[in-house]
């Protein structure tokens, strides 16, 4: 039986657009050369792909509108100042990444963990088959 299909990452999922089908396509094709992931990976890395996106997104908006904000007062008061609600995103965010990251060995100390599945190809089935 030949199981080649299920060792690799299906196609992306529709529902993810943007930044998220960007993230798809660059992290499913850095996985396939290094031969890691496979269709019982997909969810993983479709996380993978929503966290990426949000966290760029919120990065965006802190960069422009900056991770700390004034809240108004009333006069004669003085100023509260807040986390921006896009530094709060931007920071949950960043520990999912970290931890998918992780699980997917994309991370130096978790590379070494990892281990590729080793790939068949057609000379290594025939030479199994007929030499035992």
């Amino acid at each position: 039986m030949n199981n080649d299909a299920s060792r690799e990452l299906p196609l992306c999922p529709e529902r993810l657009q943007g930044a998220a089908r960007e993230a798809w396509e660059r992290f499913s094709q850095e996985l396939a050369d290094c031969g890691v992931g496979t269709q019982l990976d997909s969810a993983a890395l479709e996380l993978l792909c929503e966290s990426y996106a949000a966290h760029v997104e919120a990065a965006a908006q802190v960069l422009k509108l900056g991770a700390v904000w004034v809240e108004r007062q009333e006069p004669g008061e003085l100023p509260k100042f807040t986390h921006s609600p896009y530094w709060v995103i931007q920071k949950n965010e960043h520990k999912k990444l970290v931890a998918l990251l992780t699980e997917f060995g994309m991370t130096p100390s978790s590379r070494s963990r990892v281990q590729a599945a080793p790939k068949s190809d057609a000379l290594d089935e025939f030479l199994t088959k007929y030499t035992g």
